[in-house]
């Protein structure tokens, strides 16, 4: 039943996908990637208090699933419950700690939500340690050293992704901006 599910889900069958899906989580309730999967066929049909209980029973029976961590992370951010997101966000770095992505994605996490952005700060150090080729992650300190008014450090960091993507034009404005502020 979990190929069956596999098969639709590609398919985008999203209704055949999820009879699979439970009809294989009740033959073989102890296999974490059927409710991962189930979870993921909710979260597409925006059935998101389905697809929380999915990830948490495949997260349950293999707390080192880092995918289900992340869609679980990403449905609370859809459902605005920013601490429990963040919450996942650790649990992915601690499992996996030289990967600079979910760094990234839990410092967005608190810059699009304007919350402990001095924690991200040494977060998104952290992703520029692990990823220095990134310009990403140094637009992303930037963008945390302006909006604490701290436009040296935001004009220094916007150089540094500058110099690896020398035409990304966000960061060009971004750039023009604060030197705008700085002459004032």
């Amino acid at each position: 039943h979990a190929g069956l599910g596999q098969i639709a889900l590609h398919q985008q069958d999203l209704a055949s996908a999820e009879k699979y899906y439970q009809r294989a989580g009740q033959l073989k309730p102890n296999l974490p990637q059927v409710w991962l999967n189930l979870g993921i066929v909710y979260v597409k049909q925006q059935k998101l208090a389905d697809a929380v209980i999915a990830c948490q029973k495949a997260v349950s029976l293999k707390p080192d699933l880092v995918q289900a961590h992340m869609v679980l992370a990403a449905i609370l951010v859809k459902q605005k419950k920013l601490e429990a997101a963040a919450e996942e966000y650790q649990k992915v770095i601690r499992l996996q700690p030289k990967d600079p992505k979910t760094y990234g994605k839990l410092v967005q996490l608190y810059i699009d939500n304007q919350i402990h952005l001095d924690t991200a700060i040494s977060l998104v150090q952290t992703a520029i340690r692990l990823a220095p080729s990134s310009s990403v992650y140094l637009n992303q300190l930037a963008w945390i050293y302006y909006n604490t008014g701290q436009y040296i450090e935001a004009e220094q960091s916007l150089l540094k992704a500058l110099k690896i993507d020398p035409n990304n034009q966000l960061y060009l404005e971004g750039l023009q901006e604060i030197r705008k502020i700085l002459s004032q």
